[in-house]
């Protein structure tokens, strides 16, 4: 499985959990990770001296909850560290990521500024305005002539 942002989240929380209690039940562990607490169960399993064991049902039917327990809470830190690390990773990658959405956004609007440009130059420099300002201020004063008669 693909390690993503929430799959290590989710992992750091197990991992200082399990640092601290030493146990963790699957409860505990769903309700923390979510749907990622067996994928990190399995992996914890196989990279530290843990006992597993599974939930179920007793004959008396009594469920009972399964749990992982740490043996040597030493080995949680370089898993914990490498956790923390690709997170870190992550993060970087999505504020690069951020930061050339920003750019490729002001690059459009500096685009659409530079049409409004060229086109009030090429308006400008064909005398378009002057005329058009010439011809509201005869009307304007042929309205105002109008009026004063």
């Amino acid at each position: 499985m693909e390690w993503n942002r929430r799959k290590l989240e989710s992992s750091i929380a197990i991992l200082e959990k399990l640092r601290e209690t030493k146990t963790i039940y699957d409860t505990e562990g769903t309700k923390i990770a979510g749907a990622y607490w067996e994928p990190i169960k399995r992996e914890i399993k196989e990279r530290c001296a843990s006992n597993l064991s599974r939930g179920g049902v007793r004959a008396n039917g009594e469920k009972y909850d399964g749990c992982i327990q740490i043996l040597f809470p030493n080995q949680i830190e370089p898993i914990l560290a490498e956790c923390k690390d690709r997170l870190d990773a992550i993060k970087r990658e999505e504020y690069d990521r951020e930061l050339d959405n920003k750019s490729k956004h002001a690059a459009i609007k500096a685009n659409k500024i530079a049409k409004c440009a060229i086109i009030i130059s090429v308006l400008a420099a064909t005398g378009l305005p002057q005329y058009l300002l010439k011809w509201l201020y005869k009307i304007l004063l042929e309205l105002v002539c109008l009026l004063n008669n």
